[in-house]
């Protein structure tokens, strides 16, 4: 697949680097190939992507849901510290459709009992919202900024990435989100599931906070 360069350079901004996350039906591998054949911009996919705070690893079992959850959290965090560091972050282009079709928001939210139904790209888009959502005004803009959801215009040639606007921003979002906690409640009688991960990426936020402290704490240690 040959992708349009300047739809790319245009989700990327300064950065020479992107990370390129999807739906195997909608071609993200395809993507990522298409991205590197152009030889401008790194493109990193599940298998190169080179891990840069393992600490974020520690005391949580392996799943196959769960290594490639741990990227996004990877990413994020780095963007982070990037961004205290006045340096460009590096983008995550998620691609969730093409021309035909796209995900529905509905079913990034829905519960599957069977483990075959359940879908990692799921998973992954459920982790994304998190980090948008639960870790703090700062790291959350990080974490929106990091991550460009686009849809493949496949009726142009090349094919372009159209950005598109994030889940959570369709009108039952919320209560679907809403729908699907209220399950975990009942299920595990808590409203998370699993908080290790939390704990550790909360530890590097604040541990990244300490070595880069914003210009109003500079000021305030001078005073």
């Amino acid at each position: 697949m040959k992708i349009d360069q300047e739809s790319v350079n245009a989700l990327c901004g300064e950065s020479s680097e992107v990370v390129v996350f999807g739906f195997s039906k909608y071609d993200y591998e395809e993507v990522y190939k298409g991205i590197n054949a152009n030889n401008k911009i790194k493109a990193f996919n599940y298998d190169d992507y080179d891990l840069k705070h393992k600490e974020l690893h520690n005391n949580i079992p392996y799943s196959m849901y769960r290594v490639y959850k741990l990227i996004l959290n990877d990413l994020v965090v780095d963007n982070y510290k990037r961004k205290k560091e006045g340096k460009p972050i590096v983008p995550l282009i998620f691609v969730i459709g093409n021309s035909d079709e796209s995900c529905e928001p509905r079913q990034i939210a829905k519960r599957e009992e069977d483990p075959y139904e359940k879908w990692v790209t799921l998973t992954e888009l459920r982790r994304v919202y998190k980090l948008t959502t639960e870790f703090g005004a700062e790291f959350s803009q990080v974490a929106r900024d990091t991550v460009k959801f686009v849809s493949l215009d496949t009726q142009s040639n090349p094919t372009k990435l159209k950005p598109v606007s994030p889940f959570w921003e369709s009108k039952d979002w919320q209560h679907d989100w809403e729908q699907r906690k209220e399950e975990t409640q009942l299920r595990h009688n808590r409203l998370i599931k699993n908080s290790m991960w939390r704990s550790n990426l909360q530890g590097k936020i604040q541990e990244i906070d300490k070595l880069n402290p914003d210009e109003e704490n500079k000021e305030g240690k001078k005073l």
